[in-house]
């Protein structure tokens, strides 16, 4: 009997831990879902955009599918970042980030959380300035990719076609928030942003694209050094 009673005991204690760990598994932040692309002003690859040592002016544009920022939802709000490279005695780049207009101001505040979050981490070098709601337009199709942003930026491109005649594809990538993407260039369009002073045409300039899904475990330490790895195949 008393042995009955110790295997009931210790089975129940089993069932508690792992009640605990599922617990502690799935509470915290939710998942971001989406689609992104990157436009950089590099006309060959880019190291910079995929958390590598390289600095460039740069453009991130997200489009959230669904998840949240805390306790602020996020399903189906857009943004776009635009980063410049630190300058002269400028110790830090900045960010300006800009959300669709019909984001709440705690979505726009939310969004900007999450860029500086995931995208800019605590030892990054970038100074992030309040969010700005605009007109936007994000169009993340192979074929017909857009990043829109009235007065601020207007480029068009599409993937860039292996031997195959299908996008290029990275896979395997480290330290990035899309550890596949797909590469794509710049067909025609301008970025002319006046706070970061970040113009460039769009024309040859490097694209990077695909899905991506943030977790709380991806944001970066503090003070970590970016790497990439990877490996390019011609899908």
């Amino acid at each position: 009997m008393l042995k009955k009673a110790i295997s009931i005991v210790a089975f129940l204690l089993l069932v508690a831990a792992f009640t605990a760990a599922h617990a502690a598994e799935t509470d915290g932040p939710p998942r971001i879902r989406g689609r992104q692309i990157t436009v950089c002003a590099c006309t060959r690859f880019c190291e910079a955009a995929l958390g590598g040592s390289g600095s460039c002016a740069h453009v991130v544009a997200l489009e959230i599918e669904s998840g949240a920022f805390g306790s602020i939802d996020l399903d189906g709000r857009q943004a776009v970042v635009i980063f410049s490279p630190a300058s002269g005695d400028q110790q830090k780049s900045t960010a300006v980030v800009f959300v669709d207009e019909k984001s709440s101001t705690q979505q726009a505040e939310a969004v900007r959380g999450m860029v500086e979050t995931y995208l800019g981490g605590d030892g990054a070098p970038y100074t992030f300035v309040p969010p700005q709601r605009a007109p936007m337009k994000i169009e993340t199709e192979h074929k017909q990719l857009r990043v829109w942003v009235e007065g601020v930026c207007d480029v068009k491109g599409s993937g860039l076609p292996g031997r195959s005649q299908r996008t290029v594809m990275l896979q395997n990538l480290l330290r990035t928030i899309v550890p596949t993407q797909f590469l794509g260039r710049g067909e025609h369009g301008q970025v002319d942003e006046p706070l970061t002073r970040v113009r460039f045409q769009a024309g040859e300039r490097s694209i990077l694209f695909g899905r991506f899904e943030l977790k709380p475990k991806d944001a970066p330490n503090k003070g970590e050094p970016s790497r990439t790895a990877g490996r390019k195949r011609r899908a």
